[in-house]
């Protein structure tokens, strides 16, 4: 599945508010351009400058779901982590 796909709606939303479409580099979402900013927006290239061709870019692009770690999970690890940290 493609960003645009994924985040349709909300793309949909954004730009029949009258806004332009920004997307967030910390959470990898679409956003009101007015919310974000222009450091922390995909579109701006090194110049800080919109770049509708990065936006199209992040629209192609296969959607990644961010791994969660369960509360077992990071148990787990940190035992491992402290383990390791005492033997070394």
């Amino acid at each position: 599945m493609k960003n645009k796909e994924k985040y349709a709606s909300e793309i949909i939303e954004i730009a029949c508010s009258g806004n332009a479409v920004s997307v967030s580099k910390v959470t990898g979402k679409p956003i009101a351009c007015e919310k974000n900013n222009c450091a922390n927006c995909y579109r701006c290239n090194d110049f800080l400058l919109c770049d509708k061709e990065r936006l199209k870019e992040w629209a192609e692009l296969d959607h990644i779901e961010k791994p969660v770690i369960s509360k077992r999970d990071r148990a787990f690890f940190g035992v491992y982590w402290h383990r390791n940290k005492l033997y070394n």
